[in-house]
């Protein structure tokens, strides 16, 4: 056994590793997704982007009355009249090291509490003045 057969062997580690994470992070949105209320009054706002290839992410500027539980995929055209695409969790694919895909979300819980989920997967709750708390 040399150095080569090591660092292979530890990158497979990682690797593993890695995808279980992954696995089990799919499996608790899931979960949390099929626990949910639908929320109201959803913004959707995510600015121009650029992938690692240099092409350009379209921006997203729209509000939704009712959004169900789910996962869904909402592509740069919709205008908010139709109903964001569902997605199965097995069709999901995170992709990393790229902001520029995630938008912020507003939205109105069952108990109209108003919340803000940043761009960076934060939530926090919003004052009724608009500003974060």
């Amino acid at each position: 056994m040399n150095w080569v057969d090591i660092v292979q062997g530890i990158g497979s580690l990682a690797t593993a590793i890695a995808l279980f994470y992954v696995a089990r992070s799919t499996a608790h949105a899931k979960k949390a997704a099929e626990a949910a209320d639908p929320i109201c009054d959803v913004g959707v706002v995510r600015p121009r982007g650029v992938t690692q290839n240099g092409t350009n992410i379209d921006a997203i500027s729209l509000t939704l009355k009712v959004l169900p539980p789910g996962i869904y995929f909402l592509d740069p055209k919709d205008k908010g009249d139709d109903m964001l695409t569902g997605v199965s969790p097995g069709g999901l694919r995170p992709i990393f090291r790229n902001i520029d895909y995630c938008a912020e979300l507003t939205f109105r819980d069952g108990s109209s509490a108003l919340w803000c989920r940043s761009r960076i997967g934060q939530l926090a709750a919003v004052d009724g003045g608009g500003a974060v708390a």
